[in-house]
């Protein structure tokens, strides 16, 4: 699957403190390992991946 490498934002891109959006990819960014954005014929999607520890190992 192609994907698409986006930028992390900078202080200039951050949304203003009391607008209602624009923190979506921030915090994709902010939680995952990796993330990014697959276009489609109409739309795209964004994926991300988590890396989660084993059952015996600390979180």
């Amino acid at each position: 699957m192609p994907r698409t490498i986006l930028p992390v934002y900078g202080a200039s891109n951050l949304p203003e403190p009391m607008a209602e959006g624009g923190r979506g990819l921030l915090m994709v960014a902010a939680l995952s390992d990796r993330w990014g954005v697959a276009r489609h014929v109409i739309g795209k999607s964004v994926w991300f991946e988590l890396h989660l520890a084993s059952a015996g190992g600390a979180a």
